[in-house]
């Protein structure tokens, strides 16, 4: 994240959807298909602001990968390709 944005998120850990407060989000980007299925069904109050992208998860693959799907992820959020607020 560094290397291509300039931002440093050496600092971040993963915390689990408990930890969280949904409601202060805009918008719930998924990049797995299984896993914003399972939102949708767990969190039926947060469907409108789910976002489902289909790009691989890159844990335990090269750097090379990663690189990869964050310019992707970075071309996504460029063209602001998200759904309409009705949707």
């Amino acid at each position: 994240m560094e290397e291509l944005f300039g931002v440093d998120i050496s600092g971040h850990v993963t915390r689990s959807l408990s930890e969280i407060e949904l409601e202060e989000f805009d918008w719930i980007f998924v990049l797995d298909g299984f896993v914003y299925e399972h939102l949708r069904f767990r969190l039926p109050e947060v469907r409108s602001r789910l976002v489902a992208w289909p790009i691989d998860d890159p844990f335990g693959q090269s750097l090379e990968v990663y690189r990869d799907s964050g310019k992707t992820l970075a071309r996504l959020f460029d063209k602001k390709l998200i759904p309409p607020a009705s949707a």
